[in-house]
């Protein structure tokens, strides 16, 4: 199922400012992936999380010192281009697993605090992504650094 927004949906947007840490933002922003997705729009960018984002949700590209991964990259991506609630309720729903797991750390990095608990509740137990969202809650996953949460 294909979703592009229409732009006369009144939905308010998650806050553009992420919380990704120093390191993996200029990461991100210096990557070679990145620039090659900054100028997608929604719809592109969740085809490039089925192309790109692989199960074990990593921050980093293993192996490559400093690299961050197509994860990284898209929920930077996603963050700079304003999601609107709709397209995260998409996301929410999908059936695949890392389309859903990029909008709970989307979540995790863009929410409010106050608004982080009741959003990823329902997602600790579902059963596909209740581990990853249990992970979100820590300081890390994975070994990125995640803001503490007050």
């Amino acid at each position: 199922m294909d979703y592009t927004a229409n732009p006369n949906d009144i939905y308010p947007s998650l806050p553009t400012e992420g919380r990704q840490s120093d390191i993996l933002r200029l990461a991100v922003l210096n990557s070679t992936y990145y620039l090659e997705i900054k100028e997608m729009h929604f719809a592109e960018l969740i085809n490039q999380i089925k192309q790109h984002v692989t199960p074990t949700l990593e921050p980093w590209v293993k192996g490559a010192h400093g690299v961050p991964s197509s994860l990284s990259c898209i929920v930077y991506r996603l963050q700079e281009a304003k999601i609107i609630e709709k397209e995260l309720s998409y996301m929410l729903a999908s059936s695949a697993s890392t389309i859903k797991c990029t909008a709970l750390l989307l979540i995790r990095y863009s929410s409010p605090f106050d608004q982080m608990w009741p959003r990823l509740k329902p997602y600790l137990l579902q059963q596909d992504v209740a581990a990853f969202t249990k992970s979100l809650l820590d300081e890390s996953y994975n070994k990125a650094v995640l803001p503490r949460i007050p």
